[in-house]
């Protein structure tokens, strides 16, 4: 038996809500369209120049080169508990989003572990 994912079963709606009230006046399409446009133009290509991906450290360190960011100053989000975790190697911050988690959370390592709503609580608290 699937879930109810109508847009009006009561935790989709619950979520929704929440989202809705952390995010009053910020255009998200926006955002999520220049998160995209960055991604594809800069990451998909990243395994051919680096010759290395995820997890591996040398993957991290050339993101922040190209992003030109301190690792220190950076955070990595991710649900993948070895993969995106792994930005700790290369001194990134990390972010475990548990929603759709890939892996154990638990022994993941990650600075930070919390579903979706913890998150945006605290990018709206830190940034």
């Amino acid at each position: 038996m699937q879930a109810d994912a109508s847009p009006d079963s009561s935790n989709l709606a619950k979520v929704r809500r929440e989202f809705e009230e952390l995010y009053q006046g910020v255009d998200q399409q926006a955002v999520w369209d220049r998160i995209m446009e960055f991604y594809a133009t800069t990451f998909n290509s990243l395994h051919d120049v680096v010759g290395r991906s995820k997890p591996h450290v040398e993957y991290w360190h050339h993101v922040a080169t190209l992003m030109d960011v301190d690792p220190a100053q950076a955070v990595v989000v991710g649900n993948n508990c070895i993969e995106d975790a792994s930005a700790r190697l290369a001194g990134i911050e990390t972010y475990l989003v548990t929603d759709y988690v890939i892996g154990d959370a638990a022994s993941s390592g990650a600075d930070h572990i919390s579903g979706v709503l913890g998150f945006e609580r605290w990018v709206l608290a830190n940034y």
